[in-house]
């Protein structure tokens, strides 16, 4: 829900929210808006993304759960394609352990993410 278009930094589509999401948003939160609303559960899907948002100069992060407050200084200035986007393909050949990436695992939101704390690059 968040990319490099702001300096809001965190996940791109996580399934749950947490007291750590970004004005309470997830995937769970708007499904159940909609139900609330009268559309049938049945008629709905959920969409996730399979490309990665970055961005860099991102502040006060350590390597731990991305929360609310975790900003950066903007988009990431390199991608595929276009600057803070990046395809499958590209994160897997280019943004792994090698390259000074970690990849995390919020098992609370249930999404994933990559940490440089050498470049600052979420």
């Amino acid at each position: 829900f968040l990319g490099g278009w702001g300096q809001q930094t965190g996940h791109t589509t996580n399934l749950h929210a947490t007291e750590r999401s970004w004005w309470g948003m997830g995937a769970d939160v708007f499904i159940n808006q909609m139900i609330e609303l009268g559309i049938p559960s049945e008629k709905l899907v959920i969409g996730t993304t399979f490309y990665g948002r970055g961005w860099q100069g991102t502040k006060d992060f350590s390597g731990g759960l991305p929360t609310q407050d975790l900003v950066s200084e903007q988009g990431a200035q390199f991608g595929t394609g276009e600057n803070g986007y990046f395809m499958f393909w590209d994160l897997v050949k280019n943004y792994g352990a090698k390259q000074g990436y970690e990849y995390n695992y919020d098992e609370q939101s249930q999404a994933p993410y990559l940490w440089n704390p050498e470049k600052k690059v979420f």
